[in-house]
């Protein structure tokens, strides 16, 4: 089998900030449902031929599984309380997952990952971030008074957080930190 090329790799990708909390479980898949989530990764998988958009790897040649996963990509106004969506992006498993560091460290206190799997998952992302001269520590997100947007649950930010998508707003479904914690101390992820 000839394997096609990746049209383009994006490893800045890998310097998406955090999801704030109050925007957990809130996304354009959930809004829109199962068949539009469906053709729309199909079509982002198909974009790059099955590359992964930030490291370049194809699927059949991924490290942990051998598929791609599709990811948001929004564009983040903290003074609004807003996330608009940008676009779908394919992703590889383990870029997915260092993407969503938060989650990945919620797995790994949790005892769902392995502590090698937890530290691949970190080596690959860094080591892709490095080639690509792109430092992750000075994202612009990672500036002191944007940490504390990002931390609504000590700041008490909760209100307003929403998710412009297709010119709707839709707000957070929760109203405190205590209530997306209980929720998700109930959940067991995989």
């Amino acid at each position: 089998m000839v394997e096609s090329k990746a049209l383009f790799i994006r490893p800045e990708l890998l310097m998406q900030p955090q999801l704030v909390k109050p925007l957990h479980g809130l996304a354009p898949r959930t809004i829109m449902g199962q068949a539009w989530w469906n053709k729309t990764r199909q079509k982002c998988y198909a974009e790059n031929n099955y590359h992964c958009f930030a490291c370049g790897v194809h699927k059949t040649n991924a490290k942990f599984h051998k598929w791609l996963e599709a990811h948001e990509s929004y564009e983040i106004d903290f003074d609004k309380r807003q996330y608009r969506l940008i676009e779908i992006v394919a992703l590889c498993h383990a870029c997915h997952n260092f993407i969503h560091a938060g989650r990945l460290q919620a797995l790994y206190e949790k005892g769902q990952i392995s502590p090698n799997k937890y530290r691949e998952v970190h080596a690959w992302g860094n080591d892709i971030l490095f080639f690509a001269g792109l430092d992750k520590s000075k994202a612009w997100w990672t500036a002191p008074d944007i940490q504390a947007k990002l931390l609504p649950e000590t700041n008490g930010t909760w209100e307003g957080w929403h998710l412009l998508f297709n010119g709707t707003k839709y707000y957070s479904r929760w109203k405190t930190y205590e209530d997306w914690k209980n929720f998700y101390d109930g959940i067991d992820e995989d």
